[in-house]
């Protein structure tokens, strides 16, 4: 599990603007007037991250660009084949939801709507279905997948946070035999003002970072006369 933080918010949540939840056929957005997350239906990746209408991730994708129908096929994701927002300039998981040619297409599905809670909460799923297939497309993976597994990619926003909520699920059922995980990891390729780096000194190595919960913190500064800070907080449950 990780959250990804921008900055900290101190104001009252009943001042703040409610979240919203938007989506066209091949993203969600969510909005909370301080961060906006745009994720892919096809993929389950962050594709675009704004604080302050500010983007924090490596992409040229812009806010208002609408990606059209191409097909009818599957009625609830019909761009799926050959999405028009892809590549990997932002931030993902390394087991993604795309699955490998020829498997079924992701779900993506509402799993929290806002209008059912006066605008405090949002949450969205992509799940990828193995069906036995090896699942994974991200680094790390070959032409035919990596794990064996059904792949649940969430991701939650709340009202009044600058941080982002994301989490992977991985499900393996009875039926899928044996298979073997190297490792999971989120990636973020973020904008090129953030200049420098700063690791909690406590993390000196894999294993302590997969069994403790740290931060991870990438810092930058625009113009230097704005202090951007982009946080992750990873928590691994088992």
């Amino acid at each position: 599990m990780m959250i990804l933080l921008l900055s900290i918010v101190t104001t009252s949540c009943s001042t703040l603007p409610k979240v919203t939840l938007i989506e066209d056929v091949e993203t969600y957005t969510m909005d909370n007037g301080i961060i906006t997350a745009r994720i892919s239906k096809v993929t389950g990746d962050l594709v675009s991250l704004r604080y302050h209408d500010m983007e924090m991730l490596a992409t040229d994708l812009k806010p208002d660009f609408i990606p059209q129908i191409k097909g009818h096929e599957p009625v609830n994701n019909p761009n799926w084949k050959e999405p028009l927002i892809g590549g990997h300039a932002h931030a993902y998981w390394s087991h993604d939801a795309m699955g490998v040619k020829g498997s079924a297409p992701a779900i993506p599905s509402i799993t929290i709507h806002p209008v059912n809670n006066g605008g405090e909460r949002a949450e969205i799923s992509i799940k990828a279905v193995s069906n036995g297939r090896k699942m994974g497309t991200g680094p790390g993976a070959g032409p035919e997948g990596q794990f064996v597994s059904d792949i649940d990619i969430r991701y939650t926003l709340e009202r009044g946070t600058s941080g982002l909520y994301t989490y992977s699920i991985f499900e393996h059922t009875p039926q899928y035999g044996l298979t073997a995980l190297g490792e999971a990891r989120f990636c973020a390729k973020l904008a090129d003002f953030f200049d420098w780096m700063s690791v909690d000194k406590q993390v000196i190595n894999m294993y302590s970072l997969l069994y403790n919960q740290r931060i991870l913190h990438l810092v930058g500064q625009v113009l230097h006369t704005m202090s951007v800070c982009f946080s992750s907080i990873l928590q691994w449950n088992i």
